[in-house]
């Protein structure tokens, strides 16, 4: 239970831990990134039409429904990967301001399991981006509360996600934790700063209902 309750304890003692879990772990996110493609592919793809003030017929929905599908989950799981390289390499830069020694590939298998938050919270990511792609096909504009609540609880994981980010850097790094917690609250400031903006732009950008 140290790898939820005691992440610091946990990766002070796995040093030397291989590939194999931390794969595992990201594997698992990767595949559930896929399963929320599949749930939400229709309602995407109703919403992209609506933003345009256009209709699609069951013909067109089957065809892109294909298409959508092989490109989203393609996207999905890759982007996991990806992602898990380029946090990784940005905490290894941001911690190198404060002097981290630690290797890359530490570091790398430790941050995998900041996975573990969005895993476990996969459910009710998937329910409210649901809620909002049907809410945005139901009017002309989302309303505040329906935007807010998918980012407060995107939020939420990330301060999650956080915590092991923290105590990541601090032993694979081998920096105290204020410095650690400096080096990964920058990813998070970032990652904030992204859906703050991507709040705005749902905004400005008007949705027509599909008639």
């Amino acid at each position: 239970m140290d790898v939820l309750l005691n992440p610091d304890k946990f990766f002070s003692e796995r040093k030397n831990i291989g590939y194999k879990v931390p794969l595992l772990i990201v594997l698992l996110a990767a595949i559930l990134g896929v399963l929320s493609v599949y749930f939400t592919v229709d309602l995407t793809i109703q919403k992209n039409f609506a933003e345009f003030g256009l209709k699609i017929d069951e013909g067109q929905m089957g065809m892109l429904r294909g298409i959508a599908l092989v490109f989203g989950s393609i996207t999905a799981f890759a982007g996991v990967f990806i992602g898990w390289i380029i946090i990784t390499a940005l905490l290894y830069a941001f911690s190198a301001i404060f002097g981290g020694k630690g290797n890359f590939s530490t570091l790398l298998k430790f941050t995998a399991f900041s996975y573990i938050p969005q895993i476990i919270l996969t459910p009710i990511t998937a329910y409210l981006t649901i809620e909002s792609l049907s809410q945005a096909l139901a009017g002309a504009k989302l309303d505040l509360g329906t935007l807010i609540a998918p980012t407060i609880f995107g939020i939420v994981v990330l301060l999650w996600q956080y915590v092991y980010w923290v105590f990541a850097v601090k032993n694979a790094r081998e920096l105290n934790f204020n410095r650690s917690a400096i080096s990964a609250g920058i990813l998070v400031a970032i990652f904030i700063g992204f859906q703050a903006i991507g709040l705005l732009l749902s905004q400005m950008i008007p949705q027509q209902p599909i008639r």
